[in-house]
């Protein structure tokens, strides 16, 4: 986010940023939020894991409106190959039990979108630019015809990270973090 994007969004009266100990916060939080972003580190060590625990992602979805959604992420590669896709696998099953609606992106980095019953997560294309250009966000380096020709929206693309996932969870090989 550019300086002054950051600086007109973190003056939102809308807005609130809590820069603590996520998991904490979150389980011990008693406000309901529209959106909650998790900027975890990945998960490869014990203690980088708890933003991606199921108590972790169910204190999040205590914490959303009816409506909420609920964003983190982790690393990835293209084609999700091996440990990474039994990682996605893990998280997009740990979510699954939180959250009724679950969407991911494709590309080197997979965002998580989830919500309850009553969330409207898309990922379609035309939709997202419609909807970003009806909230008239204004910034210097976002437009919202991006979402029309962005790879990590691409159906094949997401069908083609949906699809190792699945392999991925129906593995019988545990995923492990060193």
């Amino acid at each position: 986010v550019a300086a002054d994007d950051w600086h007109a969004i973190a003056s939102d009266p809308r807005v609130a940023i809590s820069a603590c100990d996520g998991p904490r916060f979150l389980m011990t939080n008693r406000e309901s939020y529209d959106v909650v972003i998790s900027c975890a580190p990945e998960p490869a060590t014990a203690c980088a894991n708890r933003y991606f625990t199921r108590e972790y992602f169910a204190a999040a979805s205590r914490a959303l409106t009816p409506h909420g959604v609920f964003v983190t992420s982790i690393n990835a590669s293209e084609r999700l190959e091996n440990l990474v896709a039994q990682r996605a696998a893990s998280i997009h099953r740990t979510l699954s039990e939180s959250f009724p609606r679950l969407k991911v992106t494709a590309g080197a980095r997979l965002y998580f979108f989830a919500g309850g019953r009553s969330s409207q997560i898309t990922l379609d294309r035309n939709e997202l630019a419609s909807l970003s250009k009806w909230a008239n966000l204004s910034t210097k380096i976002f437009r919202p015809e991006y979402f029309k020709v962005c790879e990590e929206l691409d159906p094949d693309k997401i069908a083609l990270v949906i699809s190792r996932i699945e392999e991925a969870r129906n593995s019988e090989r545990p995923y492990w973090y060193n």
